[in-house]
């Protein structure tokens, strides 16, 4: 099995990164006054930093939002709904 390495230079790098934005959703380290990694329309939004990220990669895929319950009122009594196991409860 052969490894092929592509090396692009600096100065083009924002020109591919505009490239790969036209058919793929891409994701990038951005700076606006904390550095994290988000999704971008144009590579002129890249910060390239020469260290770490404030805020995580790991945010993009598991975002911080979970949905634990909702509820629906039904004349005076709640129904609630366990998002987690798909089960309503009654109260």
């Amino acid at each position: 099995m052969t490894n092929t390495v592509f090396k692009i230079s600096k100065t083009r790098l924002k020109e591919f990164l505009n490239s790969l934005i036209t058919k793929y959703d891409l994701y990038a380290p951005v700076s606006n006054q904390i550095s994290k990694f988000r999704k971008i329309g144009n590579a002129r939004e890249v910060q390239i930093l020469p260290n770490r990220t404030d805020i995580s990669l790991k945010s993009v895929f598991f975002p911080q939002k979970e949905d634990f319950f909702h509820y629906e009122k039904d004349g005076e009594k709640y129904r609630i709904f366990d998002c987690l196991q798909r089960e309503e409860k009654k109260r």
